[in-house]
């Protein structure tokens, strides 16, 4: 394979940052030429068509930019056995991870991914949102099956400049064409995805890599080293004394230096400066993090070395997403043992599971909050079904055996939340926990725990705690009661200064309908004082479409029938748009009333749809909406849109009266 790395593709979006970086163009006026095409160009992966000769074998829909080649792999197995590989190799076998939807045991095998394909056109179903959260190039809707054959099994995984590595003996797998029998791809074989234009190719491609994510990529890995050198408080200040820094000084320094780079910046300061709302981040991991501080920080180079100037006012994490932090095996099992809950274990076992669950909970928050989270860092309860954690084709045996525990119990518990079907208005969230109390116990300690831990340390930290899936005043009175409880005895008088407030989810049909009454929540520690709209659930709640259903048949059937204009799940409709405004104005009503300021955010696929955030910007910023939380590799995408004026079709449909 050849590669370009990370030298910036020659399109009208980077001249326009080098001509401002000259003094040719005003940053205001290189801000007007900044489109959605020409930023996917310039910071994500592409290849290079000048010097390919095919034609893509398959197209789908790419919904996260980026231009990949990898090992085609169909099967946990096998990407277990990359993975591990790749843990100790020098050079890493990149591969492209395919299945129909997975569930927890998959996300980590998403995360390793080269890149991420799926028969599946749901956009919003969960392993196509792991992908994107993850920065993993994703192709959905792809019109494949895949299926074991009675081929020879798989030998050996052979990837161009590595040697090949041996694979265990096991069932061939085959993606063929749906609704015919053309076998189109064998496990094992090499692949190119695109997740900008949703095409497939065989073989490998040349790849341009572009400076910016390339920059922030090796930044965030001298932050990880100089953590370890340095410890949590003192490691941005030591980036620099990093053997990864030393390595890559060279590279650093011209990029840094580059006219492409300053005016990158120079565009992005306006932009920052004229946005309408905060585009804050989507985090499950410390990289997250240090993504979206670099996002929001000034890079330059000082006598030599380069020199990282954080605007705290500019970062924050808008959306902690605590089930996409359970990635390793052992810790899913862990979290698994506390679903299944106190019936499935001895007494005084179970108390020693919820310990261990506290403590690796308590540390893998604190690993985010010490990175530094800037205004705010909005931390939402445990939100994914039992059948995620748990599907029906659990090994309970297995799972019993690895961990040593008495299976009888263990079936019965599993049994009793096993069959669950509405996987996403299902026991998730706030309403797992009021069923749970000892598991919203659990949760809520490690937060404090964690909390504690890095205000000890001297790290700000403002905390707001988010209610998933909530319906009722009722739920938010409960978890109230319960911050109430154990605040004061972890964090001390700090509480209240710490604690922010509470924030809602807004994405039940019961939520919308009763919004003034779980607004007006107040316990002693904390109030109701904050919504985050769930844009995948409330385009559901809105227009009654199932996320996993409806984009297989209605979504597409209506499109052509021209009673939608695009998926609701792609760009905000109408509808779903008149119910935000209805919510913020009654809001602002209500805040007014009691002389509340109500903190509105917006998280969800739609929050990387062009024209959704730019309509966003143009009619809910100026009523209330204070953020959209985005993944950390679409925040730029995110922060050009609100300056943009695109969204004529949703406006024409929906303006600010309605």
């Amino acid at each position: 394979m050849t590669a370009d790395h990370m030298s910036p593709m020659q399109d009208p979006l980077s001249t326009t940052f080098e001509r401002v970086a000259r003094g040719q163009l005003s940053p205001e006026e290189g801000l007007k030429r900044i489109n959605r095409k020409g930023l996917s160009t310039c910071f994500h992966a592409s290849f290079d068509m000048a010097r390919t000769n095919c034609r893509p074998r398959l197209t789908g829909e790419g919904i996260m930019d980026g231009d990949v080649s990898g090992v085609l792999v169909l099967s946990r197995a096998l990407a277990q056995q990359i993975s591990e590989y790749n843990a100790t190799a020098d050079v890493e076998i990149p591969y492209i991870y395919c299945i129909d939807e997975g569930d927890i045991d998959d996300f980590g095998h998403i995360k390793q991914a080269a890149g991420f394909m799926t028969g599946n056109p749901g956009k919003t179903t969960f392993s196509p949102v792991q992908a994107v959260q993850e920065g993993v190039p994703t192709v959905i809707g792809l019109s494949i099956r895949v299926e074991e054959t009675d081929e020879a099994p798989l030998s050996e995984i052979a990837y161009p400049g590595i040697d090949p590595l041996p694979c265990p003996a096991a069932p061939r797998r085959v993606v063929r064409m749906a609704g015919g029998m053309e076998t189109v791809f064998h496990e094992g074989d090499l692949v190119s995805i695109s997740g900008s234009s949703g095409e497939i190719f065989d073989g490998v491609h040349p790849t341009r890599h572009p400076i910016i994510s390339g920059l922030f990529s090796m930044l965030t890995k001298c932050y990880i080293e100089a953590r370890s050198l340095f410890g949590a408080r003192d490691a941005w200040e030591n980036i620099t004394r990093t053997p990864s820094y030393q390595a890559n000084w060279t590279r650093i320094c011209e990029i840094v230096m580059s006219e492409f780079f300053i005016g990158f910046q120079m565009i992005k300061n306006v932009a920052q400066s004229r946005a309408p709302f905060d585009v804050l981040v989507n985090v499950h991991n410390l990289e997250c993090v240090v993504w979206a501080r670099l996002v929001a920080s000034r890079l330059y180079i000082a006598d030599g070395d380069l020199v990282i100037e954080t605007d705290e006012s500019r970062m924050g994490i808008g959306l902690l997403r605590d089930e996409r932090m359970w990635i390793k095996a052992g810790d899913i099992d862990l979290l698994r043992m506390m679903l299944l809950g106190p019936n499935a274990f001895p007494a005084n076992e179970f108390a020693h599971i919820t310990a261990r669950y506290i403590e690796h909970h308590a540390n893998s928050l604190y690993e985010i909050f010490s990175v530094g989270t800037g205004k705010v860092c909005v931390a939402r309860t445990l939100c994914m079904p039992y059948s995620k954690f748990l599907p029906d084709n659990f090994d309970v045996h297995a799972f019993c055996q690895r961990n040593e525990l008495l299976e009888a119990p263990v079936s019965r518990a599993f049994r009793a939340i096993a069959g669950e079907r509405e996987v996403y208005h299902g026991c998730r969230g706030i309403r797992l926990f009021s069923l749970r109390e000892d598991l919203a116990s659990a949760w809520l300690t490690a937060l404090l725990m964690a909390a504690k831990r890095t205000l000890d340390e001297g790290i700000h930290l403002s905390l707001r705690v988010l209610l998933a899936t909530l319906t009722f005043a009722e739920e938010a009175a409960f978890f109230g009661r319960l911050i109430d409880d154990l605040a004061p005895r972890i964090l001390g008088a700090r509480s209240k200064e710490v604690i922010q407030g509470l924030s809602t989810m807004l994405e039940t049909g019961g939520a919308y309908i009763d919004l003034e009454s779980i607004l007006s929540t107040r316990c002693q520690t904390v109030e109701t004082n904050g919504a985050l709209i769930g844009t995948n659930d409330f385009t559901t709640a809105c227009l009654n479409l199932n996320r996993g259903d409806a984009p297989r048949n209605i979504i597409p059937g209506y499109i052509e029938k021209g009673l939608l204009s695009a998926s609701p799940f792609m760009e905000l409709h109408p509808t779903v748009g008149k119910a935000m405004i209805g919510a913020l104005q009654r809001s602002s009503a209500l805040g007014n009333q009691l002389g509340r300021n109500y903190y509105w955010g917006l998280a969800g696929e739609l929050s990387y749809s062009w024209d959704s955030v730019a309509w966003l910007a143009d009619h809910a910023a100026p009523i209330g909406l204070n953020y959209i939380s985005t993944s950390p590799e679409t925040m730029l995408l995110c922060l050009f849109a609100s300056t943009s004026r695109a969204g004529e079709r949703i406006t024409r449909a929906v303006s600010p009266a309605q």
